[in-house]
């Protein structure tokens, strides 16, 4: 009788092992990441914005271009950020996305963007006639539904 208390015992300490051990991987394999980033000034007076995924999961949810003057573009989701009027549309004086690019691949120039850790992504914002995107100073970019990353342009 014992010996099958302990053979139940035993059984139900390596489910329990094993559970834990699937649970574990899989947070693992889900896990939010962080975002870091650079971002400079091509000679064309493009700005070239890169963000890389440590860690897990990147959602870069919006993107904003500030300047001293205030805010030259925004797309997404910006708490707390607004553009001006000629900021989000292709008018002469802005600085627009123009082109994304995940892991290598074109992606679309609409967020949400996901990056898978490891990964890569990099965003390039075309100068109107007024070469708006040269006034850029700070790229400021929320992903993961709250954090915030920084970046300077240089």
């Amino acid at each position: 009788m014992s010996d099958i208390i302990i053979v139940v015992i035993v059984i139900v300490l390596a489910v329990a092992v094993i559970a834990m051990l699937f649970l574990r991987s899989m947070s693992t394999m889900n896990a939010i990441g962080t975002a870091s980033g650079s971002a400079t000034l091509a000679s064309d007076g493009s700005l070239l914005l890169t963000v890389n995924a440590q860690g897990g999961k990147v959602s870069v949810e919006g993107i904003v271009l500030d300047s001293p003057n205030g805010v030259v573009y925004a797309i997404g989701t910006a708490p707390g950020y607004t553009a001006t009027a000629t900021s989000t549309s292709t008018s002469a004086g802005s600085c627009t996305l123009s082109a994304v690019y995940i892991a290598s691949s074109s992606g679309s120039i609409t967020p949400p963007w996901v990056l898978q850790n490891g990964q890569s992504a990099s965003f390039t914002f075309k100068p109107g006639a007024s070469g708006a995107c040269s006034q850029v100073t700070t790229v400021i970019i929320f992903y993961n539904g709250g954090k915030m990353l920084q970046i300077s342009v240089g």
